[in-house]
């Protein structure tokens, strides 16, 4: 006990207190610059302490007695400090931390002076002063005993001599009582004395053709280059020009000097104006014009250059496509790879036969791409089908569906034709905004019965619950491949029929109906496994029928976008062959089975799966306790199967889902040959 006591008298003498003060300190171009001083103090027995700032904007220092810090922009900080004490084997022996709001601001005066070089000699500067109170007075002093007072920006000044010198900017306000000092240090390397040199020249003319006479005065240095830009596109050194149109044009010579080892030059510049009346040379240009057309496919377009030449002989083409790209091919196939619309430029030529005189003429057309064929931002993929197999030349649609698990609803987003580019069926969705896809393949030209090709999914799924989605980012490029799927043949006595209508289906007793025939739904035959038997449309009436199939247990599906779609199982056996009355309903949301038989064993086969959201663990509840066995499979909202077990029916199961992350899934139960599917939201 009296050990304890002793040391709590100890660390209490070992005391450390942080503190700081601060206060605003612009210096020169450093406007939001503050001083911090350390103020903590620290025990006064022997050993060592040590302090670390935290500015607040993600950088800190070691700080003694106080240190300096330029903040890159205005607002409020949170600034720490912290300090240790260390005995002599640098065991801390104190610690403490303190925390202050610093708000950071610009002072009234502070003034950023800036400079920019001209050339070798000529400084821009500029002032920059955030908070000034109106009016400011600037005195720029330009350290070669030359100072000004500066009433606007920027202030250009040349010095006469290389050397460094301290240009001194006193920013001053009246009304807010201030003044603020700024130095910055300017290098000027230039050995010329650029005042001795001046740009002139004389111009004669003789029809269309004009000579340049440079009478430029050369005083410090030498010629260093000569340039004439003679105001028709031209640039040259020549002195000599012949313009082939008339008009009024400026000519601007550019003359440079330099010293002996070119590290120092002067430039200047003149401009004079020539009129030209008439032009004289061998080629009409009145009789030469571009022309071009144009054919497109998606955004691979074809380019006719069908331009006129009828005095002299053609130089050159060139085409502008729009884009950024350019070609000098006479009839050019270019590949867009954005949706836009495009202004299209075409530049001919042509010259006399001696290549002395010449004429130019440009033309312009407009390219509109809608469709971007392999683009940056699109949803791509080959559909495959076997060759032999009618119908030989398919008429592919492809629709892009989105499913919403709340609902068990698909609906179309966008729709498409594919085209065989000559490696199969090739589709292309452009410019889709981000999401979870489905993307489904119909033959249009396709029998509506039999064994052939179905609408498949990607990638060889005939039923949406089970295809692979396509998780796309928009902006990016995707590729989603389809192989068609076609039925099992089959041969026997077995037939199975009935309608789709909307309402409630047939009568009592199965004479007459109610509602309305359901045309063109289109209506599969799975076998007990789900492979895809057969499959066929609803007539104009709502009837459908599978004809001469082989006895056994099958699943009829019907589905339709935008529509909940609930299958039924059937069995054909020998006391049992035909089934002619497996009825379907449609409502405002689903498609479920109709017949009085059909709707006790969909009620009692209904499940119910609880709490919803979940943690982890879920009950299935069954309305069928006669059920033996059920397959439970959990997908997730990209279609991958993720869990997977087979349950002995009970009135309850539990289901253990805590592995999974948190999300939306899928379950799918099947038991006695019923599917049924409900969404599940996992949250942990």
């Amino acid at each position: 006990m009296l050990l304890m006591i002793a040391l709590l008298t100890i660390q209490s003498s070992y005391a450390c207190t942080a503190n700081f003060t601060y206060n605003a300190s612009p210096v020169n171009n450093s406007i939001l610059n503050f001083t911090f001083t350390n103020t903590s103090t620290h025990p006064t027995t022997s050993g060592s302490g040590s302090s670390t700032i935290f500015f607040g904007d993600g950088s800190s220092s070691y700080i003694d007695t106080s240190v300096s810090h330029n903040y890159a922009d205005t607002g409020t900080y949170t600034v720490m400090l912290t300090t240790y004490y260390y005995d002599s084997s640098t065991l801390t022996i104190c610690y403490d931390t303190i925390k202050e709001s610093v708000y950071v601001g610009y002072q009234p005066c502070a003034t950023k002076l800036l400079d920019s070089m001209a050339n070798d000699s000529m400084v821009y500067f500029w002032v920059f002063n955030p908070a000034g109170t109106s009016p400011m007075t600037y005195n720029l002093d330009l350290g070669d005993g030359t100072s000004a007072t500066v009433s606007s920006f920027p202030y250009v000044y040349v010095y006469s001599s290389p050397g460094s010198y301290t240009a001194t900017l006193t920013a001053a306000s009246v009304s807010a009582g201030c003044t603020y000092t700024n130095e910055e240090l300017i290098t000027i390397s230039k050995s010329l004395d650029c005042s001795k040199n001046h740009a002139s020249f004389t111009v004669s003319k003789s029809i269309n053709t004009i000579t340049c006479t440079n009478t430029s005065t050369t005083g410090a240095g030498s010629v260093y280059s000569t340039t004439y830009d003679y105001g028709d596109g031209t640039f040259s050194t020549s002195s000599t020009h012949t313009y082939l149109a008339t008009g009024t044009y400026t000519i601007t010579l550019t003359e440079e000097w330099a010293d002996s080892s070119v590290t120092s030059t002067c430039t200047d510049t003149v401009s004079h104006s020539v009129v030209i009346d008439s032009v004289a040379f061998p080629i009409d240009c009145s009789k030469n014009h571009a022309s071009f057309t144009k054919s497109q496919i998606y955004s691979t377009v074809t380019f006719n250059n069908t331009s006129v030449t009828g005095s002299g002989i053609l130089s050159y083409e060139w085409w502008d496509f729009g884009d950024g790209t350019t070609s000098s091919a006479t009839n050019p196939v270019h590949n867009y790879t954005t949706t836009s619309s495009y202004s299209v430029r075409l530049i001919v030529a042509w010259v006399d036969s001696a290549r002395t005189y010449g004429c130019m003429d440009t033309v312009y057309d407009s390219v509109r791409v809608d469709s971007v064929v392999g683009g940056p931002s699109v949803i791509s993929g080959t559909i495959y089908k076997d060759s032999a197999v009618a119908p030989i030349y398919a008429d592919f649609e492809v629709y892009l569906i989105t499913y919403d698990s709340a609902t068990s609803i698909i609906t179309a987003m966008d729709s498409t034709y594919a085209f065989d580019y000559g490696s199969g069926y090739t589709y292309y969705f452009n410019s889709e905004p981000s999401g979870n896809y489905l993307i489904k393949a119909y033959i249009t030209n396709n029998d509506t019965s039999g064994t052939g090709y179905v609408p498949t999914y990607h990638d060889s799924s005939t039923y949406w619950a089970t295809a692979n989605y396509l998780n796309y980012i928009g902006g990016t490029s995707a590729t989603a491949n389809i192989y068609m799927q076609k039925g099992i043949l089959t041969s026997g006595p077995g037939f199975i029929g009935g309608d789709v209508l909307t309402g409630a289906g047939r009568a009592s007793g199965g004479k007459g109906t109610v509602g309305t025939p359901v045309a063109g739904l289109i209506i599969y035959l799975e076998d007990a496994s789900g492979k895809l038997v057969e499959y066929t449309h609803t007539d104009a009436k709502g009837n459908y029928s599978f004809n001469n199939i082989a006895l056994g247990s099958y699943i009829i599906f019907p589905e339709d976008m935008g529509y909940t779609t609930i299958s039924y199982p059937v069995t054909l056996s020998s006391g049992a062959s035909k089934l002619n009355s497996i009825n379907f309903k449609q409502n405002s949301t689903t498609i479920e089975p109709s017949t009085t038989g059909i709707e006790n064993v969909t009620a009692e086969n209904k499940i119910s799966i609880y709490p919803n959201p979940t943690t982890g663990m879920v009950t299935i509840q069954w309305n069928n306790t006669k059920a033996q066995a059920a397959d439970v499979t959990v997908t997730n909202i990209t279609g991958q199967k993720v869990f997977q077990t087979q349950l002995k029916a009970s009135n309850q199961n539990a289901l253990n889902l805590s592995q999974l992350n948190s999300g939306i899934y899928l379950i799918n139960v099947t038991s006695d040959g019923i599917r049924e599917i409900q969404k599940i939201i996992v949250q942990h």
